[in-house]
């Protein structure tokens, strides 16, 4: 093997090492804009899912407190039923009382 053999030999080797330098780059560059591109992705998607949860989480306390007026109401006017029936009670028994008395 003579000296221009030896000098193509390390001619190709170091073209073959210099292409794959090459390769491992770009492929490292593509790898981080994919890494990137997906990073913006999730973060997009976490972003809309905490809006989500936020909106459900605001409707739950609307419900919540539509739930609590209306069992407030219903109360109240069962309190209110309740006393005019106690009212019409005691009025009755009055009634009763003083027609007995004048009998």
């Amino acid at each position: 093997m003579g000296s221009a053999d030896i000098i193509q030999f390390i001619v190709i080797v170091v073209s073959a090492v210099g292409g794959a330098y090459i390769t491992v780059r770009v492929s490292i560059a593509e790898l981080k804009k994919d890494i990137s591109h997906l990073k913006e992705k999730l973060d997009a998607e976490i972003s809309q899912k905490n809006k989500m949860e936020d909106n459900h989480n605001a409707t739950i306390n609307e419900v919540r407190d539509d739930v609590k007026t209306i069992f407030r109401t219903l109360t109240k006017k069962q309190v209110d039923q309740a006393k005019a029936q106690g009212q019409e009670t005691v009025l009755k028994g009055i009634k009763d009382a003083v027609e007995n008395l004048n009998k």
